[in-house]
């Protein structure tokens, strides 16, 4: 669910009365601070009427960095009654907003960040919820890297002959994990040095820890080596295998607990996830289905594999960062984890809003050519692999680059992103290219626009529309102006108290 119509309608009104909340997010089997504190407009402690400030998702075309934002608030009371618990710094706040007496929305949810101010008065930052996650959301010092158990390693105990028993005998099992809607994986090395990957379907305890590994395959990606024999002692070692669609990798990261107990992306193991009870509507699974149109491959389904042969020391970033490479992000959208990826304006699969004049009351600024963008270059392309591991190019490509400073080519490599079948990579590779090509290939404008609050509900990546008597480029004729000029949103900050959106564009 997104905001309900009368809220969304409420952000049109010229007056309103507006409340806030803000909820400390309780304890959990991992998470220690939250308290489950809830702050409101009335009561011993509650929210000021200074300015709330909600900066959401911003990116950068080309390089596709993101900065996910937070919110400000202020506060007013005597903290030294209570349980300041709620107060410990990472504590995670879901920010709240009731428009006009109605039914609250959830308008922001981030990390306690700081805490500053005096005689009653106190301002609180808030760093973004994705943000907040380059570690676990956990306050036991042996489980904060997401995959703690990556890279660890076990010795076979039987000598193993695939050929003739599958059954893998190993010193300790319990530090092999899996998705449970795929299989798992494992690097072993012989007494040569012979490296390879097997995957593994169940593991069966014999004497705790040791066990076996039910393997069904020795011969997976991206290994090319067919290691079918193993003697005692050799080495294997434990492989975080992420595989699926990105947005439901990012959504199961999120929502895991190992325990299935919270909504049904709670299925990777428990090293694997946040270690934090969100409410599993936070995904807004809706929204990911229907932008999935977006960048959906013509046959199959747009899957990629991540490996960790060790903990992920930037935590969610270090798989988000692979999702950038391809244009993909998460974005808070409507109080709600949603999923969107770049996209070529002209060719996008939908416009989400209309901006006129009488939507915009300022200009903030408006560059022709976006610093932001530090080249452009004169080819598009994403190197790929077969599952013979033959290298594939696919590459959109100008005759002559159209600005300075220019490289000859950007060049991504996602051979071992892209999962390797069901299509091929290079499938992938296309519709990637359709998304990324024009912001490689072209110059882009960037235009910041002070505008209703309307527009709050938009995130980055969705498409507009603007039309404007007095706004222009240099693509406009001689005493033209924008006309349905489609740009995409690259960040959005949200004051409420000024009923105010400044949303900041590029326009290819």
């Amino acid at each position: 669910m997104s905001w309900s119509s009368s809220f969304i309608n409420s952000l049109s009104s010229p007056s309103k009365s507006v409340e806030y909340a803000l909820r400390f997010i309780g304890y959990s089997n991992d998470y220690f601070i939250g308290s489950a504190k809830t702050i409101r407009n009335s009561g011993m402690i509650n929210i000021g009427s200074a300015e709330v400030v909600i900066d959401n998702a911003r990116i950068t075309p080309q390089i596709w960095s993101v900065n996910f934002g937070g919110f400000s608030i202020q506060i007013n009371g005597d903290l030294r009654p209570l349980d300041t618990s709620a107060f410990r710094k990472g504590a995670i706040a879901e920010l709240h907003m009731r428009r006009d007496r109605k039914f609250p929305e959830l308008i922001a949810i981030g990390q306690l960040r700081s805490l500053s101010g005096g005689r009653g008065v106190w301002n609180l930052e808030f760093g973004g919820l994705i943000s907040a996650l380059t570690s676990r959301l956990s306050t036991k010092k042996n489980e904060l890297s997401f995959f703690y158990n990556a890279g660890k390693t076990a010795l076979v105990t039987t000598n193993f002959n695939y050929s003739s028993d599958t059954r893998l005998y190993l010193s300790d099992i319990t530090i092999f994990e899996r998705d449970t809607n795929y299989y798992g994986l494992i690097s072993v090395t012989d007494s040569s040095g012979v490296s390879a990957n097997y995957k593994w379907s169940t593991k069966t305890t014999t004497i705790a820890p040791a066990g076996y590994l039910q393997i069904t395959h020795t011969l997976v990606w991206p290994s090319m080596t067919d290691l079918k024999v193993l003697a005692i002692n050799d080495v294997v070692v434990s492989v975080a295998r992420l595989n699926g669609r990105p947005d439901f990798i990012f959504n199961r990261m999120l929502m895991s607990t190992g325990n299935a107990t919270q909504g049904p992306f709670d299925d990777y193991p428990k090293s694997w996830g946040a270690g934090i009870n969100f409410d599993p509507s936070l995904i807004n699974s809706q929204s990911m289905s229907y932008y999935y149109d977006a960048w959906k491959t013509t046959s199959g389904s747009f899957e990629v594999q991540l490996l960790f042969s060790e903990p992920a020391t930037s935590g969610i970033r270090s798989v988000i960062n692979s999702f950038l490479s391809m244009g993909m992000f998460p974005v808070l959208c409507q109080g709600r984890i949603e999923w969107r990826v770049a996209q070529d304006p002209a060719n996008a699969f939908r416009i989400d809003a209309k901006i006129t004049d009488k939507d915009i009351y300022s200009i903030e600024s408006h560059q022709i050519y976006s610093t932001s963008q530090p080249v452009v270059f004169g080819k598009s392309s994403i190197l790929t692999s077969t599952a013979g591991g033959t290298k594939n190019t696919s590459s959109r490509e100008t005759s002559n680059v159209r600005g300075l400073p220019a490289k000859n080519e950007n060049l991504r490599d996602h051979r071992y992103l892209y999962r390797i079948d069901s299509p091929a990579q290079s499938a992938k590779a296309t519709v990637d290219l359709g998304r990324l090509n024009v912001w490689d290939l072209n110059t882009y404008e960037e235009l910041v626009i002070s505008c209703s609050e309307r527009f709050a509900g938009l995130a980055a990546g969705d498409i507009v529309a603007i039309t404007s008597s007095y706004i222009y480029g240099f693509n406009e004729g001689s005493g033209k102006s924008y006309l349905s000029k489609r740009a995409m949103i690259l960040g959005i900050r949200w004051r409420p108290s000024a009923s105010r959106c400044i949303i900041t564009l590029g326009i290819v």
